[in-house]
């Protein structure tokens, strides 16, 4: 027994997709300024002050941006790629069919990104970032450290590039068109 034809119901689903990857660009602009307007001196959860609040987002939005930044560092800008990336296929193709997969490789994809970049820049990566980091360090016993550089930033390089993946879901046919 059906409640509404098919072609109706076909119909809703697609602009039910739709408004979800405008609400997903919605979502990775209001980030976008928040992120880019970010000033340390805005109060926020972190930080309390009777200083006006200058961010481009509002309270809102330095709030926001201050949670993204402690947890992820600067890498959190990233985020932004997959966003922008769900968007795009939720409009044009009306479906996002592994976005549990997604959302859950994002933050890890962000994570190990952070470590890797932690390597070379200091203070990049958040306190996450920088005791996977340790821990990846820990792994490697050799006594030529340039061989634990190696394997270390092999091992990050890689996840990296596997989670990235994973997190944008894009097919290898969408990377070619």
């Amino acid at each position: 027994m059906r409640l509404l034809p098919e072609s109706l119901n076909l119909f809703l689903l697609n602009r039910m997709a739709e408004l979800c990857g405008i609400i997903c660009i919605v979502f990775a602009i209001f980030l976008t300024l928040s992120l880019f307007s970010y000033s340390v001196i805005d109060p926020s959860i972190a930080n309390y002050s009777h200083a006006s609040n200058n961010n481009l987002g509002g309270a809102l939005g330095a709030n926001t941006a201050d949670i993204f930044l402690q947890t992820f560092g600067a890498i959190s800008y990233l985020l932004l790629i997959p966003l922008f990336s769900w968007s795009y296929k939720l409009i044009r193709f009306k479906s996002l069919p592994y976005f549990s997969i997604n959302i859950l490789s994002t933050p890890i994809f962000l994570i190990l990104f952070g470590s890797l970049l932690s390597i070379y820049v200091n203070d990049f990566g958040s306190f996450i970032s920088l005791n996977l980091l340790q821990i990846t360090k820990s792994l490697f016993y050799f006594q030529n450290q340039n061989v634990n550089f190696i394997l270390t930033n092999t091992l990050l390089i890689i996840s990296s590039i596997i989670f990235f993946f994973f997190t944008v879901g894009l097919s290898i046919n969408e990377w070619k068109a």
